[in-house]
């Protein structure tokens, strides 16, 4: 996108030097021309010639095809942007059918977890451990990790932990 304002730029930078160059050049013709007798016989050749042409059909059909060009220019531009909308389209839906996705395995996976409580068997902690992994938010993150937390070993603990697994005890 850059690079087309880039070009369109360079073109009309291009454009405004040809005809300041063109203007001065009448100019200076004019200006010299009131000298010598040559010279006006080529300016009133080519002011003539403008004049037969601006009246005649040759005008029209540059104008014609002047607007043919801006109308196939918009035509692109538009259908350059519908296929971009498309594009974010497409990939917003994607992101969306894989975000739901993820959130029906880990709902599968926290209902299994909830029923089955007993320790998980090697494929099964394989298989959360792939759910946390694929996890692209960070709520994604810790709800995958709500589900693997269980699976820490008990030496793990803290001894925040231990001091509340003494007070559960009855007293004595």
């Amino acid at each position: 996108m850059e690079t087309r304002r880039k070009r369109r730029r360079a073109r009309a930078a291009w454009a405004s030097g040809v005809v300041g160059t063109l203007t001065t050049l009448l100019v200076a013709l004019v200006a010299s021309g009131l000298r010598d007798e040559s010279t006006r016989q080529v300016i009133l050749a080519v002011l003539t010639w403008t004049d037969s042409f601006v009246r005649s059909p040759g005008l029209g059909g540059c104008a014609a095809a002047g607007a043919a060009m801006v109308a196939l220019a918009q035509w692109r531009r538009q259908t350059r942007d519908e296929s971009r909308r498309r594009q974010e389209r497409r990939r917003a839906d994607l992101v969306a059918r894989r975000d739901q996705q993820w959130w029906d395995a880990y709902r599968l996976a926290r209902a299994d977890r909830w029923a089955h409580p007993e320790p998980l068997r090697d494929g099964e902690k394989l298989l959360l451990q792939a759910l946390a992994a694929q996890a692209e938010t960070v709520i994604q993150t810790a709800a995958a990790r709500s589900l693997l937390d269980p699976l820490a070993p008990d030496s793990a603990t803290s001894d925040d932990d231990e001091e509340h697994r003494h007070d559960r005890r009855a007293p004595a």
